[in-house]
């Protein structure tokens, strides 16, 4: 046992030593400290119990915090946060899709990733203790920290840690191991919200004249005008978008939580209205609670008021558990990549004009009160750009993506001017793409949205007053507000 704790020292040692380089960086409170040490020895004392070695232990939970700190320092150098709790749930998604997340770290750490799981995976066979006491002890000290763990947390000093995400903050001030601890934690008694009465929101009688036949919404992956992410006049704005700017009933900024990635952010804020305040530690994946605030829905809401909906996302519908959210969210059908051909050659996702089209067909095809939900795929990273990995490679390759969702937007308005149908589109950007050099973490985040209104003629309502900033829950509720009367042309 004395040698146990021996190796268990030097182990505390060493990780705060790799500690002292996890970004971002700050001068380490003791409670930080506290709960670091009481993390890694949970993690040293359970390799333990596994190996009864201490040696081997000491090498895998150092290994492993040396690969968690790696890419968690990735992360934050391209999306601007470190590691979070949540994170972990994207191994599932590793292992289906390995390309979709690899290509975004370095050769080097893809490699050492490659070779060092294999090797240590082979130690822990060659040199796994067969001697119980030494697994005994290895038990006895992983129970002795939980308990630690669970005590500490009650207390005054612990218990107030923390109390609301501030994740750069508590980053520098506790470090990544007890952050990721922590927050997982705070997560772990998140209540659920009081679920929605739809008897007493549907009480009020509509006016089916002035009520929308069609919904579309479209999350534009990656979406941010290329004249925004250069230097000021030197490229001219999409020009769909720009006009779609120049006549819709609502636009402007959209603040959205997250640079680079973190689809599911937005994606939650528009169609369940929930804003991060209200989310609390359930923001960084709302998904993961996301049945648990069902009722919340802007489908399960509409679907009170007779609009069939239809999720599309030319994808794998298993990302964020859709294929099984979706659904009990008040999504009657969902189209997903098998509803599309193979992308074309050169691409690895099927196309936003594509897309539109389908989106028009779903139209075509449905005689009822009809809410579509798009989440696009085209402008998802990494642009290879043939293979050319400079920034202005990398750029130029983006752009190209970026116009295709212009052109898709393009189509749908010229669509529903002809249709002669009453309609609401809302078009915004899910995040901005991230492009070293180029587009980089800020704290100016957001990306465009607009909301058209259609009338029976297919003339679009103009728009009233100056550009209106929302974040994604505040675009949930202007759909709704409109899904239930569109505004007045006339007036």
């Amino acid at each position: 046992m004395i040698n146990d704790l021996l190796f268990l020292a030097v182990t505390l040692i060493i990780s705060f030593v790799i500690d002292h380089y996890s970004l971002p960086y700050g001068r380490r409170s003791g409670s930080g400290l506290i709960l670091h040490s009481g993390v890694v020895t949970a993690a040293y004392s359970l390799f333990l119990f596994l190996t009864g070695n201490p040696l081997l232990s000491s090498i895998i939970t150092l290994s492993l915090q040396s690969a968690l700190t790696a890419i968690s320092n990735t992360k934050y150098k391209m999306l601007g946060e470190p590691l979070i709790f949540s994170d972990f749930l994207v191994l599932v998604s590793v292992a289906r899709h390995p390309r979709f997340y690899l290509t975004a770290l370095s050769s080097l750490t893809c490699w050492l990733l490659a070779t060092v799981t294999p090797i240590l995976l082979l130690f822990f066979i060659i040199f796994n203790n067969r001697q119980f006491s030494a697994h005994l002890s290895g038990f006895l000290l992983f129970a002795l920290d939980c308990l630690f763990l669970y005590f500490a947390l009650k207390t005054p000093l612990f218990n107030q840690l923390a109390i609301e995400p501030s994740l750069e903050k508590d980053s520098k001030k506790l470090g990544m191991i007890a952050v990721l601890f922590l927050y997982w934690q705070r997560w772990r008694g998140s209540p659920d919200p009081t679920p929605l009465n739809f008897q007493e929101e549907c009480k009020e009688e509509l006016d089916l004249s002035r009520k929308p036949e069609i919904i579309l919404v479209i999350q534009c992956e990656s979406f941010m005008d290329p004249a925004h992410l250069v230097p000021e006049g030197t490229r001219a704005p999409l020009p769909a978008l720009q006009e779609a700017q120049k006549w819709a009933w609502k636009s402007g900024k959209l603040h959205v939580n997250g640079f680079g990635a973190y689809t599911m952010r937005t994606e939650y804020g528009v169609l369940f209205g929930r804003e991060e305040k209200d989310l609390g530690f359930r923001q960084f994946d709302p998904f993961m609670t996301a049945k648990k605030e069902i009722t919340y829905a802007l489908s399960a809401r509409l679907q009170h008021y007779g609009y069939q909906s239809f999720f599309v996302h030319p994808h794998d519908m298993r990302f964020y558990n859709r294929d099984d959210i979706m659904p009990s969210a008040g999504f009657s059908r969902l189209i997903g990549l098998d509803y599309f051909s193979s992308p074309k050659a050169g691409q690895r996702y099927v196309d936003d004009v594509t897309l539109g089209k389908k989106i028009i067909e779903i139209i075509e095809g449905n005689q009822h009160p009809t809410f579509i939900y798009t989440v696009t795929m085209e402008n998802h990273g990494p642009w290879d750009a043939d293979g050319k990995a400079t920034p202005e490679a990398l750029l130029l390759s983006y752009i190209r993506h970026a116009e295709n969702s212009d052109k898709m937007l393009g189509g749908l308005v010229s669509y529903f001017k002809k249709t002669k149908k009453r309609a609401v589109i809302a078009f915004f950007g899910d995040h901005r793409p991230s492009i070293p050099e180029i587009s980089v973490p800020t704290p100016e985040r957001y990306t465009p949205y607009v909301l058209l209104c259609f009338d029976e003629e297919g003339i679009i309502t103009p728009p009233q007053g100056q550009e209106e900033d929302l974040t994604p829950a505040g675009l949930h509720r202007l759909i709704f507000e409109y899904s239930q009367k569109l505004p007045d042309r006339k007036s």
